[in-house]
């Protein structure tokens, strides 16, 4: 039931004047008024720069097969994890083509990616439906992320990262500001995109209280080999946005490029403190607001 509430919810929210839609989305969601005239938290900002600023460039930047050529065209080739296919359609898939081991998503969105550690045990049926779904699911739509639309649809194949330990690998999320890296969220446990333990370091790999009591992972995470080259591409990848999560992964010292998120939860980061969604505000700059400020 809530599923179909939550559709209808939706489908009257993308008729309605955009401002006044992500008013009542955010209330809905979050259950506090979004200020929108003088934002101030990272929530209400990226909410702000849907609404202003966002479009077919941070659009391009997300589509998870064009982004790889962008940054290829750039002179970071060599952290593009390697692409094995790309498909139109999931009759298009043919498995025989492809290794044991590999990694299925659409470009469009977020999670339903299908991790294949052994072709022979996959249920094919049950991956095109996963995937045939998450083709059709107009993520602009689902939580008014305007740029979303310009992404065209497609299914990629790439190559599975494997630190051996028969688990997903260590997600590393770099808060970026123009180029400037404040700090990383380390996601570990990550069975999806709402199952998953995090906590946050600053660039000295000193852990951060930002996160709220029931998502924090207590345990101490070892900084990762090669962070400073780490930090030293996410700071580039940022230059010339106000702000971008860049995605990392480091496996066993070599590092590889996950993508560029310009909307983190959509703009309604739910497991942040205050604190956390007030200090991280404070770093993106809003021309036009800043400028009426200081006017």
């Amino acid at each position: 039931m809530k599923k179909f509430i939550d559709f209808i919810f939706n489908e009257i929210l993308w008729c309605m004047p955009h401002e006044l839609a992500h008013k009542m989305l955010y209330r809905y969601r979050m259950g506090e008024k979004l200020n929108l005239k003088d934002p101030t938290n990272i929530n209400e900002k990226i909410q702000w720069l849907i609404l202003n600023e966002y479009g077919e460039d941070e659009g391009n930047l997300t589509d998870k097969v064009l982004v790889k050529k962008i940054l290829a065209e750039k002179g970071f080739e060599k952290y593009i994890i390697k692409t094995i296919n790309v498909y139109n359609d999931v009759n298009e898939i043919n498995i025989e083509n492809l290794p044991s081991r590999f990694v299925l998503k659409t470009n469009n969105g977020c999670g339903n990616i299908i991790v294949c550690r052994n072709k022979e045990l996959l249920d094919m049926r049950k991956t095109k439906n996963i995937l045939n779904k998450a083709l059709n699911e107009n993520f602009a739509k689902k939580n008014l992320e305007y740029h979303y639309s310009f992404i065209k649809p497609k299914i990629l194949c790439e190559e599975l990262l494997d630190d051996k330990s028969g688990k997903n690998p260590l997600d590393y999320k770099f808060y970026c500001f123009n180029g400037y890296v404040h700090c990383v969220l380390v996601c570990t446990d990550r069975i999806d995109e709402n199952n998953k333990n995090i906590c946050f370091y600053d660039t000295k790999w000193k852990k951060l209280d930002y996160v709220k009591e029931k998502y924090k992972n207590d345990q101490e995470i070892s900084k990762p080999e090669n962070f400073e080259e780490m930090l030293t591409l996410a700071s580039k990848l940022s230059v010339g946005h106000k702000f971008v999560r860049v995605d990392l992964y480091n496996i066993r010292g070599k590092i590889y490029f996950g993508e560029l998120t310009f909307t983190p939860a959509c703009g309604m980061i739910y497991n942040l403190n205050s604190k956390a969604l007030d200090e991280l505000g404070a770093y993106i700059k809003l021309d036009k607001i800043d400028g009426e400020k200081n006017g």
